[in-house]
C-alpha cells in the first residue's frame, strides 16, 4: 500500500505521523473518525488498558499534521471490503479495548476494518528485529521409554520416520524432531505447520526461515537453533567407553581416520583416552553439520580453525555435547522435561575443552 496526502474519501483507511510514530483511523467525514485511540501525543498520558476504539474529527485525528490516505495496489483493491464494509465494521467496534502497542494497536484496527485481518508493519518490523537477534539456543532431551509415535510435519519427514526399520532409531529420529517443535515455538514463536522444509540429497533437513542441526543417541536427542550456521552433535561416553573397552583394537584404527596430520603430531593418537577421542569426534561432527559439508572427511576438519563448545550438563551428565556456529556468544541450553523446557544457568554447565 503506498500513502499519498490526496483529498479522502468515505471509507479511507488513513494515517498521520506525530514524532517518530504513525497513527491510523478509518475517514468517514471531516467530522468523524474512527481510530483505537486518540493521537500519541507527549501530553495524553494514558495506559494501555484505559485505550479505547472512538469516534472523533479530523483536527483531533490529526494533531495539526498532514492526513495520507491508503492508495491500494490491485491485489489489496480485491481483498478489501466495500467503504460502506468499512465503517459499518469501524463504528461496531467504538468502546472496545484491548489496546497492545505491539499485539493490537491502532494499526491492527485499521487494516482490520479494511481487510478483516489484523496487520502492523510496526508489529512486523518489531518481530523482524526479534528473529533476526544473534542467537544459538540448544535444546537437549532424555528419550523417554514409553515414547508414542504420532503424526508430524512434514509429511516427508513423517514420511521417513515411520519408513525406519529399527525402532530405536525411529523413535530417535521422532524425539529429536519434536524438540525441534519445541525450540522453534521457544525461539521464533513461529506456527511449526506453516514453516518450509527441505531435505538435501545427502539427507540434511534444512528450513527457509532458520538454521538447525540435530543429533539423537540411543539414550538422549538435542537440537540447535540460530538464525546463522550452526552445528551439533551427541555421544554417550559411558556406551562409547563400554564399547571400546569391549573392543580395544578399534579405536586406534578409527582414531587414524578422524586425526589430521596436523592433530596427530600434536597429540598422538596413542596418548588419546576415550574421553579425549568423543570430545573430537563431536567437535567434527558439529563442525561438519553447521559448514554443510557434503562428506564427512573428519581427517581434513582441523579443529581448531573453527568456534567449537563441548560441555555436559548435570541432568546428563553421560551425554558430551559438541556445538559449532559463529554465534556461540549468544549460547543459551535447555533441557526438555515432560513437555517443558528448563533454562540450564552456565554455571552448570561443565565445559570439556
Amino acid at each position: 500500500m503506498k500513502w499519498s496526502p490526496e483529498e479522502l474519501e468515505y471509507g479511507d483507511i488513513i494515517r498521520v505521523k506525530i514524532g517518530s510514530v504513525y497513527h491510523y483511523g478509518i475517514f468517514i467525514s471531516e467530522e468523524e473518525v474512527i481510530a483505537f485511540g486518540y493521537p500519541p501525543l507527549r501530553i495524553r498520558e494514558i495506559r494501555d488498558d484505559q485505550v479505547r476504539v472512538v469516534s472523533t474529527d479530523i483536527e483531533t485525528f490529526s494533531a495539526g499534521n498532514f492526513v495520507e490516505r491508503g492508495i491500494m495496489d490491485a491485489s489489496e483493491k480485491r481483498r478489501a471490503k466495500t467503504p460502506e464494509e468499512r465503517v459499518n465494521f469501524a463504528k461496531s467496534r467504538i468502546g472496545e479495548g484491548g489496546y497492545s502497542l505491539l499485539h493490537n494497536n491502532c494499526e491492527h484496527f485499521a487494516n482490520e476494518c479494511v481487510f478483516g485481518e489484523r496487520r502492523s508493519s510496526q508489529e512486523d518490523h518489531a518481530r523482524a528485529r526479534w528473529n533476526n537477534r544473534p542467537l544459538f539456543s540448544v535444546f537437549v532431551m532424555a528419550l523417554p521409554e514409553d515414547m508414542r509415535i504420532e503424526k508430524l510435519y512434514p509429511k516427508e519427514r513423517n514420511r521417513e520416520i515411520l519408513l525406519t526399520g529399527n525402532r530405536e532409531v525411529k523413535k530417535q529420529r521422532y524425539a529429536v524432531w519434536k524438540l525441534l517443535e519445541q525450540g522453534v515455538s521457544r525461539c521464533f514463536g513461529y506456527n511449526f505447520n506453516d514453516l518450509h522444509f527441505h531435505k538435501s540429497r545427502e539427507g540434511k533437513w534444512t528450513a527457509d526461515e532458520f538454521w538447525f542441526s540435530l543429533s539423537h543417541t540411543e539414550s538422549a536427542a538435542a537440537a540447535v537453533l540460530s538464525n546463522a550456521p550452526c552445528g551439533i552433535d551427541i555421544e554417550d561416553r559411558n556406551r562409547r567407553k563400554e564399547y571400546y573397552e569391549k573392543y580395544p583394537e578399534k579405536l586406534p584404527k578409527l582414531l587414524k581416520r578422524v586425526l589430521s596430520e596436523k592433530e596427530e603430531i600434536e597429540t598422538p593418537g596413542e596418548t588419546l583416552s576415550t574421553e579425549d577421542f568423543i570430545r573430537i569426534w563431536t567437535k567434527k561432527e558439529a563442525i561438519f553439520k553447521a559448514w554443510d559439508g557434503k562428506r564427512f572427511n573428519p581427517e581434513r576438519i582441523e579443529t581448531a580453525d573453527f568456534r567449537t563448545k563441548t560441555f555436559r550438563i548435570p541432568a546428563l551428565p553421560d551425554l558430551v555435547v559438541s556445538v559449532s556456529g559463529d554465534q556461540m556468544d549468544q549460547i543459551t541450553v535447555f533441557l526438555s522435561e515432560n513437555g517443558n523446557l528448563v533454562k540450564i544457568p552456565d554455571t552448570e554447565t561443565e565445559e570439556l575443552l
